[in-house]
This record gives C-alpha cells, sequence and structure tokens, in this order.
C-alpha cells in the first residue's frame, strides 16, 4: 500500500511477482490505484530442503505501451515462521521511496 505513481496521470496498475528458486506466480493487476488490495491465494511448492532460500516479492506497474516498470521489491525467509501457522507481515519496500506490501504466509510443509 501506499505506492508511488508510476504513470504520467499518478496512478500505478500494480502487481505483484512472487518467486522461489526458479518457480514464479503472480497476482492480478489492479487497474488506476497506490493502494492495491489482491486478496488473493497464492502457491508456491517448497521443499524442506530450500527454505533457506528466500521468497522474492516484486512490484510491478502493467504498462500498455512500453516494458513494464518496477516499483519495488522485498523478500522473506520461511526458516522463522512456524509451520501450518499463518503470519501476517508488514514488508516495506526496498529500492523505492515508500511502499508496503501487506501479506499473510502460511508454511505448510509437504515432505515432512
Amino acid at each position: 500500500a501506499d505506492l508511488v505513481k508510476a504513470d504520467l496521470f499518478g496512478k500505478s496498475d500494480p502487481y505483484v511477482v512472487v518467486e522461489h528458486g526458479s518457480t514464479s506466480v503472480k497476482t492480478k493487476v489492479i487497474k488506476k490505484t497506490l493502494n492495491p488490495e489482491w486478496n488473493e491465494t497464492l502457491t508456491l511448492n517448497i521443499g524442506l530442503h530450500h527454505l533457506q532460500q528466500e521468497i522474492k516479492f516484486q512490484v510491478w506497474d502493467k504498462d500498455k505501451v512500453s516494458s513494464d516498470d518496477k516499483i519495488g521489491n522485498c523478500s522473506v525467509s520461511l526458516s522463522g515462521l512456524s509451520p501450518n501457522q499463518p503470519a501476517d507481515l508488514a514488508l516495506p519496500l526496498l529500492n523505492v521511496k515508500r511502499g508496503t506490501l501487506f501479506l499473510q504466509i502460511t508454511w505448510c510443509p509437504l515432505d515432512a
């Protein structure tokens, strides 16, 4: 929320790409806002042997005419989270003047 404007007219069309290793998923684009609410559930399958790798979040502005603009990024490590317990996080976006990604993350071990 409270993203920087990335479009000429003072708004952005933001979406988030979530990456872990070579796997990535992304949210839908929310048009013309600096305070998007995705309310989506995204799933990544991460084995126990990859817990030390961070999950990376990249916030982008969708552009129709040119390449999408990167708004900011942040990351989280699963190793500090309790299994099967939802964690509400507020992750400040890096490499940008302002912006915070609010999310709820649940690590559910599959190969335990």
